[in-house]
């Protein structure tokens, strides 16, 4: 009988009479064509069984199941059969057609998902067809025949046969890479997720472990069996891989993501907005279409402690770890650091994926070819430390595969769990040698990420790579197929399931070739980067515009620094800022993060220690421009370093006007950062600088800023001469314009304003000066009202001088009778409306905050309280940084409120909590107020 047309059977012995009476049509049907059918009772005795099955297996073009519980609770079926007739059907188009019997749990296993069951809409032979078994088996025999006869033809009302799905809602997952085996022993990580889906209010669930576990094929077949899902079917769906970056230490960014899914999900402006703010958009888009988000390897957005430092990111799990609907799932080597402390509260569920047990293993190597008792391979697999990759891998090694014993005589192979599929990889390697194959995969690692045939010709080029092109340079196309499919075979590569001229590789296996090429010989390895430098440069315009365009240029540049092309690669990315002017910060492109991302590459210490290749000038305007767009994407803190760096060069070369202006920013970085002293010490320094140099608008802006620092750190009477001196300089510059305007006027008013509360502290139960108070409140409202007919086109500005006059206002009601407190309320809600509008969300606190007094004066302690809570909310977690100085005003104002409520006990926890903030940053202008509140308190 023909092999290519046997017909295995998969069934529990227990099944058997079903069986029995399946093979009465599948004989029937054997008469008249070639059909060999095959079930274990042709084994004789005394033969092998385990091979007969598997070499059964390995020649069926046929497979049918029948699912019953016995069937699906069977170790062996599911164990052994399944996963290799999942194989074939997957990779060489084996026909797998599964028969319900009887009413059993099929839906929880997910292979059975996308698979034509019969009868179909979840009917059982044994209770719908109870009469008529027949009529189930026959035709199954009919399907059987059609595919021998030519193309699958349903027939029209053949019973049981299952129809066409209804359209599916859109998805986009095909950057998710393909799986490179089948799923084995995830069940409960696949209900937890398949779980994730039924529930209305989505949240987030993170599959973390060690890099090669198993993670990524874990939800490929997840998202696989989506379309079957009917809680899925009508939900969009969109999968993101960072992970073919995963396994290096350079920097990543989730820009080009972001762009996509906000596309995807249907934002009309998917370039334009700050980091944060495409996360938030995102995720209320994801929320409103009760979405499905798949983040697979995130680790190249984490800090070594698991925390996120991408803004994008974080704002987007930030909003849907609220649980409003959207469903995101994230996998990654880390945990999710940021939501640990919440713990069930934040909607985050974190599973441990770390290992799979020595049976799943054991059943792996076995799907693979490799031979040997149970115990032999269960101790190659606890050797390997259950990483499913270092597995996958182990079992390609012609050592090992079909060789019984060779599990004892390759344990000890593998160590610590970082080094388990490095060592399975050398063992590999070697014993491929030094030929093609090898060469190929060193190629391959080159890329970031997946390898179309145009650029891996840019590679092979003319000449000889040594140690890579030796065998393929020249070869005919058909010999480079070869070994491709030879890779393919071997679990070493992946081919796209979209296009299958497309490569791409584990990280791990991209590490270690391209670790293995680069100390064999490296020189060549940088020459093979450098040449597809040359060939991405060449796709860059002179002036990019477009948001794919500068993705070039910064692909370009990554290249080129890998090869060592330091000057080379800045010379092309100085002459695209040269075209766009002083920044070539694209934020119209939503792209800082990927500019980060290539100016990365020219750090030998991150951030800090740039390479030696590069000249002093590009070295200082590597170092502003990193800190630039540390600062832009809310990572203030990195931001120091480079800034510290910058300020080193600028001080050494003599540049007064650079070095005024990078220690300026140092003062503002820690002026975020809540300390105090060192942004007094910083602003000092910009200010000398400035100081020798001709007077002009940045100087005034210095003196202002240092002046409010001042001002912060209670230094009240020097901030006052600061501020005035600033104002004469201005009025030297400007004579027609002599009163400060702008931020600079912001920073006056508010000095006024603190220097009129600190006398009222002061003043205690005496009277104070009330005229003289109210004199200085009047001396704001002049000026806020100055700079508001000065700055009237600029909404930022004009809201914080409306901030300034609704403070001053509510003062003059607190001070005498001639004043009415609803004046300040008119001019605080304008203030925070303004603020709101003019997206300088960072500055919105001192808004809420100022409005939370007034409302707390008014009596409208519940609004004061949601105001307070807002502008916590901002100062903790809308940028990356905490801004220590909001938290600190927002927790003595919430001390303040809760006195007012009469809980003693909020109120002393929230003073106690700003007594060592305000301490520990030398915040002294808060003194007055916290001294204020500790006294009611005591």
């Amino acid at each position: 009988m023909a092999g290519e047309n046997t017909l295995f059977i998969s069934y529990a012995h227990r099944d058997e009479i079903w069986k029995d009476e399946l093979l009465v049509q599948l004989r029937a049907l054997g008469r008249a064509v070639p059909l060999d059918i095959w079930d274990d009772r042709r084994i004789r005795q005394g033969e092998d069984w385990y091979r007969e099955i598997r070499n059964a297996v390995a020649r069926a073009r046929f497979a049918v199941c029948l699912i019953t519980g016995h069937f699906l609770g069977s170790s062996f079926c599911m164990d052994e059969e399944i996963p290799e007739l999942l194989r074939r059907r997957q990779e060489e188009g084996l026909d797998l057609l599964p028969i319900l019997i009887e009413d059993c749990p099929w839906e929880a296993h997910l292979w059975l998902k996308p698979l034509q069951m019969l009868p179909r809409d979840g009917k059982t032979v044994k209770v719908d067809f109870r009469d008529n078994h027949e009529t189930v088996f026959s035709a199954v025999a009919k399907r059987i025949y059609e595919a021998l006869q030519g193309p699958a033809v349903t027939p029209a009302g053949a019973p049981g046969l299952p129809t066409r799905p209804a359209a599916a809602a859109p998805n986009d997952t095909q950057r998710l890479p393909p799986a490179t085996s089948h799923l084995f022993g995830r069940h409960h990580e696949l209900q937890i997720l398949m779980d994730a889906v039924n529930d209305p209010d989505g949240g987030i669930v993170v599959l973390h472990g060690w890099g090669g576990v198993g993670k990524t094929g874990l939800v490929r077949a997840w998202v696989d069996a989506l379309p079957q899902h009917p809680g899925a079917s009508t939900r969009p769906v969109f999968a993101w891989s960072f992970g073919n970056q995963s396994a290096t230490d350079r920097e990543t960014s989730a820009d080009s993501f972001a762009i996509a899914a906000l596309r995807f999900f249907g934002d009309g402006s998917p370039l334009q907005g700050l980091p944060w703010e495409k996360g938030e958009r995102l995720a209320g888009l994801v929320a409103g279409r009760r979405g499905i988000l798949l983040l697979d390897g995130l680790e190249p957005l984490q800090c070594r402690d698991g925390t996120l430092r991408d803004p994008i990111i974080l704002s987007l799990l930030r909003q849907l770890s609220c649980r409003c609907g959207g469903l995101c799932v994230v996998t990654s080597r880390l945990a999710l650091a940021d939501f640990a402390e919440e713990g069930d509260r934040s909607g985050v569920r974190h599973q441990n994926v770390e290992e799979i047990s020595p049976a799943v293993g054991r059943a792996l190597l076995r799907s693979r070819g490799v031979k040997g008792h149970d115990q032999e391979l269960e101790a190659l697999v606890t050797a390997c430390g259950g990483q499913a990759l270092a597995v996958e891998l182990l079992a390609s090694c012609p050592d090992v595969r079909g060789k019984p014993g060779a599990a004892a005589k390759t344990g000890p192979i593998v160590g610590a769990r970082s080094e388990h599929a490095r060592r399975v990889l050398a063992l590999l390697a070697q014993q491929l040698g030094n030929g093609a194959e090898v060469g190929l995969l060193r190629v391959l690692a080159l890329f970031d990420g997946p390898v179309g045939m145009d650029e891996l010709d840019a590679v092979l080029g003319p000449s000889v790579l040594p140690g890579a092109t030796d065998f393929l340079q020249g070869a005919p196309t058909t010999f480079l197929f070869r070994q491709i499919q030879k890779l393919r075979s071997q679990r070493l590569i992946k081919v796209s399931d979209h296009d299958p001229l497309t490569l791409d590789m584990h990280p791990i296996v991209r590490e270690y070739f391209a670790d293995d090429w680069s100390r064999a010989d490296r020189p060549a390895f940088l020459a093979g980067h450098r040449r597809l430098y040359e060939y991405h440069r060449a796709r860059v315009p002179a002036e990019p515009a477009s948001a794919d365009q500068f993705e070039r240029l910064f692909l370009a540049v990554g290249q080129g620094l890998q090869g060592g092309l330091y000057e080379e690669a800045y010379e092309l990315y100085r002459q695209a800022v040269a075209h766009r002017g002083v920044s070539l910060l694209p934020s119209e492109h939503g792209l800082i993060g990927l500019e980060l991302s290539a100016l990365a590459g020219f750090f030998a210490k991150r951030w800090s220690s740039l390479v030696c290749e590069l000249p002093c000038a590009a070295r200082v305007d590597i170092l502003r421009r990193v800190a630039e767009c540390l600062q832009a994407m809310g990572r203030v803190a990195e931001a120091e370093e480079p800034l510290l760096e910058c300020l080193a060069f600028e001080q050494d070369g003599a540049d007064e006007g650079t070095a005024a202006e990078t220690a300026h920013r140092l003062s503002t970085v820690y002026l975020v950062l809540g300390d105090l002293p060192r942004a007094r010490h910083y602003s000092r320094v910009s200010v000398a600088h400035f100081a020798g140099r001709h007077p002009d608008r940045r100087m005034v802006y210095s003196l202002c800023r240092h002046g409010d620092i001042l001002q912060l750190m209670g230094e009240r009477s020097e901030a006052e001469a600061t501020l005035e001196r600033a104002e004469a300089l201005n009025a030297q510059i400007d004579p027609d314009h002599p009163a400060l305007h702008g931020v600079e006027s912001f920073w006056m008013c508010d000095l006024l304003i603190m220097q009129v509360q600190e006398s009222l502290f002061a003043a205690g139960h005496d009277r104070p000066d009330v005229e003289g108070l109210l004199a200085r409140l009047d001396e704001v409202r002049r000026r806020a009202m100055l700079a508001i007919a000065s700055d009237l086109e600029d909404a930022f500005l004009v809201a914080l001088h409306h901030i300034c006059i609704g403070r001053a206002a509510m003062l003059q009601a607190l001070l005498g009778r001639r004043h009415r407190l609803a004046d300040a309320g008119e001019a605080l809600d304008r203030g925070v409306n303004a603020l709101r509008q003019s997206g300088q969300q960072h500055w919105l606190p001192r808004g809420l905050l100022a409005r939370a007094a007034f409302r707390r004066e008014s009596g409208r302690l519940a609004e004061a309280e949601a105001d307070i809570l807002e502008a916590r909310k901002i100062a903790e977690k809308r940028r990356m940084t905490p801004m220590r100085l909001h938290i600190a005003d927002c927790l003595i104002e919430h001390a303040r409120v809760a006195l007012a409520k009469g809980d003693l006990g909020a109120a002393a926890e929230h003073c106690r909590d700003a007594r060592l903030l305000v301490d520990t940053m030398r915040y002294h202008s808060r003194d007055s107020a916290l001294s204020a509140v500790e006294a009611q308190l005591s």
